[in-house]
């Protein structure tokens, strides 16, 4: 099984009925084009480390329980972009430093984690991380995040304020530099 996203220019001609077989030049046709695909290992291996991090993920409808997981895309961008090992460390480090918190499991924190992890995966100290953040709202995070303007990238903005508040946590001793690209 595989997912894929669609571009508006296969949809319309799969609505239109168009016998004309479509291919990757003419989906590039002025239309901006993202393939993701997910073969059903991935999806497995993403749900296996997800429960064993203590959390739910629901695909079906939330029920509002603690440690459960809507946002399915962000999620599925993460492990990609972080690999199984990567993915499974920053279920971690939300679960320890947040505590399930709602706010902690929302699209933007996903998004912004993931990005931050991938920049300071071999710089990142786990136990810093957890004492310095746990005393940051999560949704504090994301109100920094919306309203900082300065890129088009919401992981970036997201990232920006998690590493400001790693590093405002921090007096004397290391603070990671910024290498964020954007």
């Amino acid at each position: 099984m595989k997912l894929r996203k669609k571009t508006s220019a296969a949809m319309e001609r799969q609505k239109l009925g168009n016998p004309r077989q479509t291919t990757f030049g003419s989906m590039m046709d002025g239309v901006q084009w993202e393939e993701k695909i997910l073969s059903t290992a991935d999806l497995f291996s993403g749900q296996r480390r997800i429960e064993d991090a203590g959390f739910v993920w629901a695909l079906d409808k939330p029920t509002g329980e603690p440690f459960e997981i809507t946002a399915t895309r962000a999620v599925i961008s993460a492990y990609h972009l972080l690999g199984g090992a990567g993915f499974s460390r920053m279920l971690g480090l939300i679960a320890q430093a947040w505590r399930g918190a709602p706010g902690s499991l929302k699209a933007a924190m996903f998004s912004g984690m993931a990005l931050f992890l991938k920049t300071y995966e071999t710089e990142l100290d786990d136990a810093a991380f957890i004492k310095r953040l746990s005393t940051v709202d999560a949704d504090e995070i994301i109100r920094r995040g919306k309203v900082d303007f300065s890129t088009n990238k919401a992981a970036l903005r997201f990232a920006r304020v998690i590493w400001d508040k790693y590093n405002g946590q921090q007096r004397g001793g290391r603070k990671l530099p910024y290498r964020f690209k954007g």
